[in-house]
């Protein structure tokens, strides 16, 4: 197979309410789609979440990407061997600019999966079961009665696994976990994410222990890649730490080891997802957990795609966050839109896309916007 172009967009659009946490504050979406064009006029799609505290992209920086690499990727990239290579040969780079090369990968699997009537997971060599996934729910830095009102919207559609975001002020923390009808008994699960918020692992540690004791660990506490003082805020507290800005690339995993740390594993940060299910291999390896995590904002694009990760992993993963579809985006890029349902769950039966070619999702090319080169 040819492929004849590749193009940048984006996806301007807004959320159903404002998300916030200590790093972002985050009102529509900041999606990169790229669009792969064969020389038969066949296309795919795919999209990357650049996050400047996260991989320190932007959307300019993931087209500055594309353009420099785009005349070698047509004329290197024909199937999925050659991607791999391509890949590989790049890893440095990629290493840099993940999100971006994330969003072409996916754009040249979706066109390679129609080209060859091929599903996403046959071209990944996955094999894929009818498996239902559990989602966690999400409480960003809302005011309190903003916090406690989704908390009970999440209650109500019987989600049993929580992630609450800090806001590092002590009192307003405190009253969200205090107040909460949330226990961490059998029945529910509660992790926060401090989104980087201290520089040192004494203050993580007075912070946290002065918070009530209903959580099982805590997620980006320090300065990302501080391995040092997460180790020690580890060892001092015997708190369980969750990687995620902390772990962007393969080696990051040098850093660590032991069952007290789990990797939440976000194709777009990881770079697309082939690199993520080496990641996803190698941290298993080392008997390190592993949760499957999302951008906010992302389509249902990155939702299939991290569905196809959670079959290379067999479902196996302790947490499942995103597929969060229209319940936070006005309207999805894609007609199917994949998101939870009302017991928390992903169902694979409940959607045709996951088996047919690519990705099987049909993008409304309308609603994306060019980015100027």
């Amino acid at each position: 197979m040819q492929i004849a172009d590749l193009q940048a967009f984006t996806f301007p659009v807004s959320l159903k309410y404002t998300f916030r946490h200590a790093s972002a504050r985050r009102a529509s979406a900041y999606n990169f789609i790229v669009k792969a064009t064969s020389a038969e006029g066949q296309s795919g799609f795919g999209e990357g979440c650049p996050r400047t505290y996260v991989t320190g992209e932007d959307l300019d920086s993931c087209n500055r990407f594309l353009n420099q690499h785009r005349i070698d990727l047509l004329q290197q990239v024909h199937d999925v061997a050659s991607l791999l290579d391509w890949t590989e040969t790049h890893r440095s780079e990629i290493d840099l600019n993940p999100s971006a090369f994330c969003a072409i990968e996916l754009s040249l699997l979706d066109l390679i999966g129609r080209s060859t009537s091929q599903t996403l997971e046959e071209l990944a060599n996955i094999h894929a079961s009818e498996l239902a996934v559990t989602y966690s729910a999400v409480l960003g830095d809302s005011a309190l009665l903003v916090f406690w009102f989704l908390r009970q919207r999440y209650l109500n559609r019987d989600f049993r696994d929580f992630k609450i975001k800090l806001s590092g002020r002590q009192n307003r923390d405190y009253r969200k976990l205090r107040s909460s009808p949330i226990t961490p008994d059998k029945e529910y699960s509660i992790r926060l994410d401090a989104n980087n918020l201290w520089g040192n692992s004494k203050d993580a540690a007075a912070y946290l222990r002065n918070l009530p004791q209903l959580f099982w660990a805590v997620e980006e506490p320090l300065t990302p890649k501080d391995f040092r003082g997460l180790t020690e805020l580890n060892t001092e507290s015997n708190i369980r730490v969750i990687l995620d800005e902390s772990c962007t690339r393969l080696e990051d995993l040098n850093h660590v080891s032991g069952s007290s740390w789990i990797c939440n594993l976000r194709v777009s940060k990881l770079g697309g997802l082939f690199r993520s299910i080496e990641v996803a291999k190698c941290a298993q390896e080392m008997g390190l957990d592993v949760i499957v995590g999302a951008q906010v904002g992302e389509t249902s694009i990155l939702s299939r795609v991290a569905l196809a990760l959670i079959q290379a992993l067999h479902n196996s993963q302790i947490a499942t966050e995103g597929a969060f579809g229209e319940h936070l985006l006005s309207f999805d890029l894609t007609k199917e839109v994949i998101q939870f349902d009302d017991t928390a769950y992903v169902k694979w039966e409940d959607f045709a896309c996951f088996n047919q070619a690519g990705t099987g999702l049909t993008v409304h090319e309308e609603y994306l916007s060019p980015l100027v080169v």
